[in-house]
C-alpha cells in the first residue's frame, strides 16, 4: 500500500455486508487528501475463513482480467482479512433511494417522470454492467450473485459522468456453468424492474410498462433465456441491448437486416421468418439466422447500402 509513504492510511466501517460477509468500508485516504489515493476497504470479520476470503479474492481478479468493467482488487492482507479496491461513490441500491427520495412518491407515479429522469443515468451505468457480463460469460464464466445490494457499484468519473461496475462475484466454483449464465440474466433483469418502476415498489405494472425498455432491452434477455443451450449467440444478442445502442449503430444494423431479407428481391432462407416487424421478437430455432445478421461485415460490398432510405421504410 504505496500510501504508507504519504501518511497514516484511515478508513472505517459501515455495517453493510456483502453476500460473502465482507464489510463495506468508507472512502480511504492518506494524510494529504490527495484523490489519487482514494480507495476503499473490505474487511471480513474475523471468523471469515481464510481460504474462502482468498477465493472471493481469486474471483473478483479474473473477472476483472475478462473485462475493464469490474470493480479492481488493489491488494489483500489475508491475515488482517482486508482487501484494498478501487473508490467508488455508492451501491446501486443507495443511487436509486437517493434519486427517488428528492420527490415524493405522488409525483414520481405521474406517468413516466422517474423514467425521464433516471433514462440517462441508466444508460450510463448499465451499459458497462451489460458489456461486461457478455465478456465474462463468453469466456465460460458468471457473476454468480447480481444484486442491487452489493455487486453493482457507481463510479463518478466527473461532473455528470457515471460508471456501472461489477464486484461481488461468488466464490465457490459451480460445475452447472449455463444454469449460472442463466441465473445472472435473470437476477439481471430483475435488477432492471427494481431500478425502473422504483416508485411501484419495483413490480411493472402493465398500465406503466416502459415500452422501450421492455422492447429494446428485456426481448433480447428474454431470447438468451429461451429454449435451447446457451450458445456464444445467445450471450453476444442476449446481452447487447438494443436500447444501448447510439443511432448510428441502430442504423447500420437495420440496414444489414434490410439486405439480407430483401436481396435481390426475394427472402432468402432462413430468413423468412426471423424478425416481426412491430416488435424485436425472434422464433425458435433461428439462431442460424440471427448469427448472419449480427456477424455480417458492413464492408464487404458496400453497394449493399447504397439506398439509405430504405432503412427508414423499413424501420
Amino acid at each position: 500500500m504505496s500510501t504508507s509513504h504519504f501518511g497514516k492510511f484511515y478508513y472505517r466501517f459501515k455495517d453493510e455486508e456483502t453476500s460473502d460477509g465482507a464489510r463495506l468500508g468508507e472512502t480511504g485516504f492518506s494524510d494529504e487528501d490527495d484523490p489519487l489515493y482514494r480507495v476503499r476497504v473490505l474487511h471480513f470479520g474475523e471468523n471469515a475463513d481464510s481460504g474462502t476470503v482468498k477465493r472471493w479474492y481469486e474471483r473478483q481478479l479474473l473477472c476483472s482480467r475478462f473485462s475493464e468493467g469490474c470493480l479492481k482488487m488493489g491488494f489483500l492482507h489475508l491475515a488482517e482479512k482486508r482487501a484494498v479496491v478501487s473508490d467508488y461513490e455508492s451501491d446501486l441500491r443507495t443511487w436509486i433511494n437517493g434519486r427517488y427520495e428528492k420527490k415524493s412518491t405522488k409525483y414520481w407515479q405521474e406517468g413516466n417522470r422517474w423514467w425521464i429522469n433516471i433514462r440517462e443515468d441508466f444508460l450510463k451505468i448499465f451499459q458497462p454492467i451489460f458489456a461486461s457480463l457478455k465478456k465474462i460469460h463468453l469466456m465460460k464464466g458468471y457473476h454468480g450473485n447480481l444484486n442491487s445490494r452489493s455487486s453493482i457499484k457507481i463510479q463518478s468519473c466527473g461532473p455528470g459522468q457515471l460508471n456501472g461496475i461489477l464486484t461481488d462475484m461468488q466464490c465457490q466454483d459451480i460445475p452447472d456453468i449455463e444454469q449460472m449464465q442463466r441465473n445472472d440474466v435473470q437476477k439481471l433483469k430483475a435488477i432492471i424492474c427494481e431500478v425502473i418502476y422504483r416508485p411501484y415498489g419495483g413490480q411493472a405494472a402493465e398500465k406503466i410498462k416502459i415500452d422501450e425498455v421492455h422492447e429494446l432491452c428485456f426481448k433480447q434477455l428474454d431470447y438468451f433465456l429461451g429454449v435451447g443451450k446457451v450458445t456464444d449467440l445467445k450471450i453476444k444478442w442476449g446481452l447487447d441491448p438494443v436500447l444501448f445502442w447510439a443511432s448510428s449503430r441502430q442504423i447500420k444494423f437495420l440496414r444489414k437486416v434490410y439486405w439480407l431479407l430483401y436481396q435481390n428481391g426475394r427472402v432468402p432462407t432462413p430468413m423468412k421468418r426471423l424478425l416481426s416487424f412491430q416488435q424485436w421478437t425472434f422464433e425458435a430455432h433461428m439462431d442460424q439466422a440471427m448469427n448472419i445478421v449480427y456477424s455480417h461485415k458492413k464492408n464487404e460490398n458496400p453497394r449493399r447500402y447504397a439506398l439509405p432510405e430504405s432503412i427508414f421504410k423499413f424501420y
